[in-house]
């Protein structure tokens, strides 16, 4: 027979449950509003993710005690690690944020978990997209002429473009390493048009855009020295 106290402690317990697995992806969905992971990222993420969901369960079967609280508040922080990466890769293919509501149903965030391991990335410049802090990356140890310029729509932020010898590039994080990207213009057609920048990486161009991708942060805070 289940007394009072053993109920009272029940019901905190699931409201405790409801909180972490509810609200707080909820919470998590509709405050996310910019940034891009790349699928590779993604994938090694999600993967160390779902490794340490694994670990935790078996400790919470064989090992029960009261610790599993703590274990169950770790899980809610990687679940919650989770969903907003998955946002982030959604941003990546241009898709809705929304599409993470889906994480509340517990067959369906697997199944999207697996489709955004084989969705292929846009590789151009989205409205998600947002720059690195040049600023913090290079921790005030280097003297540099490198303007940032902010764009928004409305009143929500955007991104944050750099201004470098007169031309605007997008500084992102993509795959643990750094890339440097132009938009193709009236005066920028043709890649001796930037060299002038002289840009670190491994150099691609599509319709749109010139890339430089690949670049490891070493290289990056030596390119912000030779182009200040």
């Amino acid at each position: 027979m289940i007394t009072p106290a053993v109920a009272k402690v029940s019901l905190i317990f699931f409201f405790i449950l409801i909180s972490i697995f509810i609200i707080m992806p909820l919470v998590t969905i509709l405050k996310t509003k910019n940034g891009r992971v790349f699928r590779f990222q993604y994938m090694i993420y999600v993967l160390s993710i779902y490794f340490y969901y694994i670990i935790s369960i078996i400790f919470f079967i064989f090992l029960p005690g009261l610790h599993n609280i703590l274990i169950i508040i770790l899980l809610s922080v990687a679940f919650n690690m989770n969903v907003e990466y998955t946002i982030q890769r959604l941003f990546d293919t241009n898709k809705s944020k929304y599409l993470a509501f889906l994480y509340l149903i517990p067959p369906f965030f697997i199944i999207l978990n697996i489709y955004l391991f084989f969705q292929e990335s846009i590789y151009g410049i989205n409205k998600y997209d947002t720059s690195i802090n040049f600023y913090k990356l290079l921790e005030g140890k280097i003297n540099y002429d490198i303007k940032p310029k902010e764009y928004s729509r409305g009143f929500e932020y955007i991104c944050k473009k750099y201004i470098i010898k007169n031309i605007e590039v997008l500084i992102r994080t993509e795959d643990f390493k750094y890339s440097i990207l132009i938009k193709k213009n009236d005066e920028l057609k043709i890649k001796e048009d930037i060299e002038i920048l002289t840009c670190p990486g491994t150099f691609i161009e599509d319709i749109e855009y010139f890339y430089y991708r690949k670049i490891n942060k070493k290289e990056l805070m030596l390119w912000a020295k030779n182009v200040a």
